[in-house]
């Protein structure tokens, strides 16, 4: 992990998605944006000659942060995995690499 940069385990918009998505209180889910997400962040690949591929989407209602442990898990097996997060509205949240939502 990149030890000397916070990175959030949820985005604080991300959580408020969530919160209005689920009808749920937004105090209720924002001690999410303030715990440091335990990957590491722009991590360097192994060194390897394969390179096998889990390609992973969250599904209706999600937003990339929600399934981070199971892809962390799938990649510390050795997998390189590439979760999507979906621009057409199915998800509670998402922004493109622009940072637009």
């Amino acid at each position: 992990r990149d030890g000397s940069k916070f990175h959030p385990y949820f985005r604080p918009k991300a959580v408020k998605g969530l919160s209005d998505y689920s009808k749920m209180s937004n105090k209720l889910l924002e001690f999410l944006s303030n715990r440091n997400h335990p990957c590491r962040i722009n991590a360097e690949p192994l060194d390897t000659d394969t390179f096998p591929i889990v390609l992973f989407s969250h599904g209706l209602g999600g937003c990339m942060e929600m399934y981070s442990q199971l892809c962390a898990q799938i990649a510390s097996q050795g997998f390189w995995v590439v979760a999507l997060e979906h621009e057409d509205g199915s998800g509670a949240f998402a922004e493109n690499d622009q940072g637009d939502e």
